[in-house]
């Protein structure tokens, strides 16, 4: 892809996104965003960026802990990851951040590939499954809220089984995909073998990689440590809400984050899925009788405490990477002593 395609289509995307973001505020008026600048220099907010961060040192935790296959505090490289990683998704479009998560495994890691890879599935398959479970709960605690107590009092345990069962078994299913997916290959293509015995091989190498990957111990660790992400993200979404002087309970808060982070996974073509992630919280929030209105002026708090957050937690990365970088010498000086050579 030539300079100029590449740059065309990040103005498209800067543009959609531009769109995108002057529908919502045209729809809000000026005086909903005159209020909505004034909680973003509130305690409130920036109690949300602290939350924030320490969402990213848990995600770091939870690489280390997959990477290495042991717990470590997570050093400069975990964080770096994570924080790159989390900066790429939140910035860049059509979940191009996901993408390019192994490049940056291998990067600060050293890890190949097929573990980058299989970290990542991981992560997402735990981050999944952990939110699904919260949702139920929260629903569930709603319903009937003088159930509540009876139902979190039982969370450890279902989220311990649903490890144990959901994530024991995983690389047979990578196995298996990778070999329906070479067969359609080679249905499709009299010719494919080579690729298809690349795509073979591949998920091979996954299901090694699954298949020592975590013990049951360190199973119920990422269980943790994943719900403790999610609580944080929970008290930020009712921090978000509570900005607006909208009351909302953390099972409330909980349904509306669930629906904005599952539609955070589309695709969108805009920066971070702009659009996306708001429908997704509106949505949520109107399950639990809150105005539209307030609800996404609730979206929008939201989304400048992930991008303020994740533009400030690749700062400080980016300026130690530029430290560590040898200085080069200019073109002409390195011609110059080249020919004197």
């Amino acid at each position: 892809m030539t300079a100029l395609r590449r740059g065309t289509r990040t103005m498209v995307v800067v543009l959609v996104t531009l769109v995108v973001l002057a529908a919502m505020a045209s729809w809000l008026g000026a005086g909903e965003l005159r209020g909505l600048g004034q909680h973003l220099w509130s305690w409130p907010f920036l109690a949300m960026l602290l939350l924030y961060f320490g969402i990213l040192y848990v995600r770091a935790a939870r690489i280390a802990l997959v990477m290495e296959r042991r717990w470590q505090a997570p050093d400069y490289r975990y964080f770096a990851l994570a924080a790159w990683h989390n900066f790429a998704v939140q910035l860049l479009p059509l979940r191009i951040g996901d993408a390019v998560y192994p490049a940056l495994a291998k990067r600060y890691t050293g890890h190949v590939m097929p573990k980058g890879l299989a970290s990542l599935i991981t992560l997402r398959l735990y981050e999944l499954v952990v939110l699904f479970v919260i949702f139920l709960l929260a629903l569930l605690t709603l319903v009937d809220p003088s159930a509540r107590l009876s139902v979190w009092m039982g969370t450890g345990a279902g989220l311990l089984l649903v490890s144990f069962l959901a994530f024991r078994y995983i690389h047979y299913a990578v196995r298996w995909l990778a070999c329906r997916g070479a067969d359609w290959l080679l249905r499709l293509r009299s010719g494919a073998q080579p690729q298809a015995a690349r795509l073979r091989g591949f998920g091979e190498r996954l299901f090694d990689e699954f298949g020592s990957l975590l013990s049951p111990r360190q199973r119920a660790l990422m269980v943790l440590l994943t719900s403790l992400i999610w609580g944080q993200a929970v008290a930020c979404a009712w921090l978000a809400m509570a900005l607006t002087r909208v009351p909302v309970d953390p099972g409330e808060a909980a349904v509306g984050l669930t629906l904005a982070s599952v539609a955070q996974f589309v695709p969108l073509g805009t920066l971070g899925g702009v659009g996306a992630m708001e429908a997704g919280w509106v949505t949520g929030f109107a399950l639990v009788d809150v105005a539209v209105r307030q609800a996404l002026v609730g979206a929008l708090i939201y989304r400048a405490m992930m991008w303020s957050g994740a533009i400030l937690a690749v700062v400080p990365v980016w300026i130690r990477r530029a430290r560590e970088q040898p200085a080069q010498p200019p073109r002409s000086q390195a011609g110059g002593q080249d020919q004197q050579r």
